[in-house]
């Protein structure tokens, strides 16, 4: 642990096994006590009116063949490397690299460094309990919004996304729950100043067609769905024509007989193996926001289960035949909180708190907030979330001053069910919507980018960007140099087994990275700004000076963030969450995760720890050494990236300390572990033990950001044997084999610092 002037000790039990994680923190107290952590809850709190920091170039929409990208469910394809996610964690995927959707734009003629935006149909699939998803663009700070809601245990729930492409061309899924995600890019956002196709109008919006009412709203001949069956839909009766290139509908699963799911595609193709709808009990009513390629003014639909299907129509986008403008283009920005009824005050306060009474439209003004200008704006996209209705019903959103259609947005089948569901909605001429509700509900409602009309110039939008230099640092490794000297450091692992057991062993646990081969990192920056990601880029190359081992650059991630001993080895005990991402070069799983985090994404930094280190090792030989087999880094923001004391000297410090735990170093301290009876190696004045950067707590006594005498002789000591070409490598396996338990060991004198 890290505190000014003194140390503190901790300790957790240990169970010592075949294979081990040691970690160490870095603790700062300002003397206040530390407030108690904030449970996440199923919708966050609000962003209120606050400017959005990602606001990209105005696009048109290119619609594809639906293409499914990502499946983590076992034994489906493709998986990219994920397989189920764990609570409180994240993944970040490429949805257009390397998959079909790539071919299918080269073939249109159109390069992937033109796509600002994937629409996307995100399925949370059995849930481990009630909760939600975030979708966000890789690199930046995850929104306070949702996109998907889930309920009860097993229950899935899809949800149509417009999400902006991050840093690497990713888009990051956070799932406060446990569960599966399946996404299906329908097409995607291409950046324009002027365009025939692609561009959006809007209808109604109106009812095609509903098969609970003969006579009323089914075409002729078109009643209840059987299962297994494919039809033909034609859509223009509803207003669309026949050029165009895409459709807008909200399509509703109602009476369903069996869990199933309906899929829409351009007439005239084969069924593309996705889902738009998913509905996850019988007899229940489900919605879900669906933009697809047309053919002709139709579409295929699909249902795998017998139901009745409710079509309305919200809009189209325009084919190459209409004559070129701006008019109908979007604009993405970061998702941004417009509303939520919950609220007592605030900017989205709109109700005072109470719910949006039965049978009332609720008028949310659009134009003018956020990043959605005043004056130019024809439409919104929204993601507008039901929670906790009286009762079952449904909430209906369209441009305000106009009669509540005979539509739904949202259904919901219980009182007090959380539904969320995508739609693009017109604006009135004073650039509002209303939402009408049959039963009284509260509402949320985010938006995530808007449509111009033409009369404006368009806006300057730009691409997200931060600057990652990759280092092209090449260590040297340290074999054979004479030995540094005497000077107070220690280990990692051994460290644990002192502090749990009272005693070391003999020979002491030595912990190493084989530096035979380079050390694969992800970083996550989600966090960081640029001096703050160029800070980890200068430690890594530090601490590669100095050990000789080489990291490697593979790519960035918004994983990583979950330490729980439970997601590190999950794969071990054939749970479905893997703590590491892929590796950018497709070659497994990277060797560690470097980067940024805070108390509610990493639970691990609560309680004052400013950062947490260290890693996943082998078990044991004969001479008690093992190889380390993952690890990670993880630098608390929410503590260091503010405040007159934590300058960037301090950041810089802990950083280095951190990735010095990483790669085998414990810390040095006496003065509370003499105290328990536990003999630190050596007699070391304090002032030589606090000069070292692997002390515990950040205080004036340390030297600054890079390792001093010790540090160095510890890190000589797992590097350089002076007979082995690459330092202290060790034979055995870098993954870890079959297990039946673990050990997650505490370096209690500081956890992941």
């Amino acid at each position: 642990m890290r505190e000014p002037g003194r140390f503190v000790p901790g300790r957790r039990p240990f169970v010592a096994l075949l294979v081990a994680i040691a970690v160490a923190a870095v603790l700062f107290s300002t003397g206040a006590p530390t407030p108690p952590a904030v449970a996440d809850q199923a919708l966050a709190l609000p962003v209120g009116g606050e400017s959005s920091t990602l606001t990209l170039p105005a696009s048109k929409f290119v619609p594809i063949t639906p293409t499914r990208v990502l499946d983590t469910r076992p034994g489906f394809l493709p998986n990219n490397g994920f397989a189920r996610l764990a609570d409180n964690t994240a993944l970040s995927v490429d949805p257009i690299g390397g998959t079909n959707v790539a071919t299918q734009l080269a073939n249109l003629g159109i390069g992937p460094s033109t796509v600002t935006a994937v629409v996307v149909n995100t399925t949370l699939v059995n849930s481990g309990g009630a909760g939600f998803a975030t979708v966000w663009s890789t690199g930046f700070e995850r929104p306070t919004t949702s996109t998907n809601n889930a309920l009860f245990t097993g229950q899935t729930t899809p949800n149509l996304v417009i999400a902006p492409l991050g840093l690497d061309g990713k888009i990051s899924i956070y799932s406060l729950n446990d569960a599966d995600y399946v996404i299906d890019v329908m097409g995607v956002m291409v950046e324009s100043a002027g365009s025939a196709d692609g561009r959006f109008t809007s209808v109604g919006p109106t009812r095609h067609s509903d098969t609970r009412s003969p006579g009323q709203h089914a075409a002729p001949g078109q009643q209840r769905y059987a299962a297994g069956e494919t039809r033909t839909v034609d859509l223009t009766p509803a207003g669309v024509p026949a050029t165009a290139s895409a459709v807008v509908l909200n399509v509703t699963a109602a009476r369903t007989a069996a869990p199933g799911f309906v899929s829409l595609w351009p007439a005239g193709q084969a069924n593309p193996g996705h889902s738009n709808v998913n509905v996850p009990v019988a007899n229940q009513a489900t919605s879900n926001q669906v933009i697809t390629g047309i053919s002709g003014g139709s579409v295929n639909v699909f249902s795998l289960t017998e139901t009745d299907l409710i079509l309305d129509v919200t809009g189209f986008f325009t084919g190459t035949d209409d004559p070129s403008g701006t008019d109908g283009l979007f604009v993405p920005i970061s998702p941004a909180r417009f509303l939520d009824t919950r609220d007592t005050f605030g900017p989205n306060a709109f109700t005072g708190g109470s719910k949006n009474p039965a049978g009332n439209s609720l008028r949310l003004p659009i134009a003018g907030r956020s990043d959605i200008p005043a004056d130019g704006v024809k439409a919104a996209a929204f993601n507008i979330t039901a929670v906790n209705p009286d009762g079952p019903g449904f909430a209906t959103a369209f441009p305000s001053a106009g009669s509540v259609p005979a539509t739904s947005t949202i259904n919901f089948n219980a009182a007090g069910a959380t539904v969320p569901n995508h739609a693009i909605t017109a604006l009135s001429t004073g650039g509002s919507i209303d939402i009408f509700t049959l039963v009284a509900s509260h509402l949320v409602v985010d938006a995530s980018g808007y449509f111009v009309d033409g009369t404006e110039p368009l806006p300057s939008g730009s691409r997200p960007t931060k600057n990652i230099r990759v280092s092209t640092f090449v260590p040297t490794r340290p074999n054979g140099a004479a030995r540094p000297g005497s000077a107070p450091y220690d280990f990692l692992f051994d460290r644990s087994e002192l502090l749990t057991t009272g005693s070391r062993p003999s020979p002491r646990l030595q912990v190493a990275w084989n530096a035979c081969r380079p050390i694969r990192y992800a970083l996550n920056v989600d966090l960081a700004d640029d001096a703050q990601i160029e800070l980890l880029v200068q430690s890594i190359e530090h601490v590669e000076s100095v050990s000789g081992l080489d990291f490697q650059y593979a790519g960035l991630t918004s994983a990583g963030l979950n330490i729980d001993n439970e997601v590190l080895l999950a794969d071990a005990f054939g749970l479905p969450f893997k703590y590491l991402p892929p590796d950018d070069d497709g070659s497994g799983d990277v060797d560690v995760v470097i980067g940024y985090s805070d108390s509610q994404q990493t639970p691990d930094l609560r309680g004052g720890v400013i950062g947490v280190g260290g890693s996943l090792r082998t078990g044991f030989d004969f001479f008690n050494r093992a190889e380390a087999a993952r690890g990670f880094a993880l630098i608390d923001l929410g503590d260091l990236g503010t405040g007159s004391i934590f300058e960037e000297s301090n950041l810089r410090a802990t950083i280095t300390h951190e990735l010095g735990h990483m790669v085998g170093l414990g810390h040095v301290d006496d003065g509370s572990v003499q105290r328990q009876g536990l003999e630190f190696p050596g007699t070391w004045a304090f002032v030589e033990l606090q000069s070292q950067l692997m002390f515990p707590s950040l205080n004036t006594g340390a030297t600054g950001t890079t390792f001093n005498d010790g540090d160095q002789l510890g890190l000589w000591e797992l590097y350089n044997t002076g007979e082995q070409p690459c330092g202290n490598s060790f034979t055995l396996d870098a993954e870890p084999g079959p297990l039946v338990a673990i050990e997650k060991t505490l370096d209690t004198a500081g956890y992941g610092g």
